[in-house]
């Protein structure tokens, strides 16, 4: 009987940061694209973006909302 290995799962982004604003009030901004979409998510702020890759973690589909 063959054995089947768990499929390695992993999740894969392009990741762009550009900063807007100008003088104190300049804030980093981020998007994600997965490869071969053309679809592109932006985030305000880093926590947006980190809270946004935790739940893709947790969901695990890795699919953006």
């Amino acid at each position: 009987m063959k054995k089947h290995k768990p499929r390695q799962q992993y999740l894969s982004y392009l990741l762009r940061l550009w900063q807007s604003g100008s003088g104190e009030g300049r804030v980093w901004r981020t998007s994600l694209q997965r490869p071969g979409s053309e679809e592109r998510q932006g985030f305000a702020d880093l926590e947006e973006l980190m809270d946004f890759l935790k739940a893709q973690i947790e969901q695990g589909n890795g699919e953006m909302c």
